[in-house]
């Protein structure tokens, strides 16, 4: 999964969801859920807006880039 919200620290604000360019993100009666989970561009909007700190956004990369000075 692409994004993960820890439940307990989730104040049900809906910050997340607003910020959320893909409406990912979904609220209900509850704490926020990813409801479309592969579709998340990684922007981060919802970590850097999360009052919590509740969201963290796995970048999935299968390789690392560094910069190499030549």
């Amino acid at each position: 999964m692409a994004i993960f919200i820890d439940q307990e620290k989730c104040n049900s604000c809906g910050k997340c969801v607003e910020i959320c360019p893909e409406d990912v993100l979904w609220l209900e009666d509850g704490p926020a859920w990813a409801r479309y989970p592969k579709e998340c561009w990684h922007c981060g909007s919802c970590v850097y807006d999360c009052p919590t700190g509740a969201i963290e956004v796995d970048l999935e990369l299968d390789v690392s880039i560094r910069y190499v000075e030549f």
